[in-house]
């Protein structure tokens, strides 16, 4: 029963942490091509202030998502969901980027604050109850919150 959790366990941190660098990396190519299809700073502020709007929204809605459907479902979706918003940049050209960008920028970080309360509520499923502490530590110490 012992290794069943810890690969578990093992699984959920290795996702978490690949989720993660390309939810960042995601954000950082947002920023950058702002500033490249603009050459101004104001527009990465701006994309930047798209994006906390969309976590203030959503985050209480993410919470309330995870306590009534499966966390399993919600990260599997929400995982595909980001995959393909990530492959919606290579449609961004000079003359639509007014308009796409800062919906991707919010559609991600909607998407992100969906995915982060289930895969928080999911962690007690696979830990020991004994070192949960430390367990909950590493876990989210990978999550490189902002």
């Amino acid at each position: 029963m012992k290794s069943g959790r810890i690969i578990t366990y093992s699984f959920s941190f290795s996702v978490r942490l690949i989720f993660s660098i390309g939810n960042y990396f995601s954000f950082f190519a947002q920023s950058v091509a702002a500033y490249l299809f603009s050459s101004a700073l104001s527009s990465v502020g701006l994309l930047w202030l798209i994006r906390g709007i969309a976590s203030i929204l959503l985050i209480p809605i993410g919470g309330l998502v995870t306590d009534r459907y499966n966390r399993k479902r919600i990260i599997l979706t929400t995982d595909l969901i980001s995959g393909m918003l990530t492959l919606s940049f290579f449609f961004l050209t000079t003359d639509n980027q007014f308009w796409l960008l800062p919906l991707l920028a919010f559609s991600t970080q909607a998407v992100h604050r969906l995915y982060d309360p289930a895969v928080k509520a999911s962690f007690k499923q696979i830990s020991y109850p004994t070192p949960l502490k430390k367990s909950g530590a590493v876990l989210f110490s990978a999550s490189f919150q902002l």
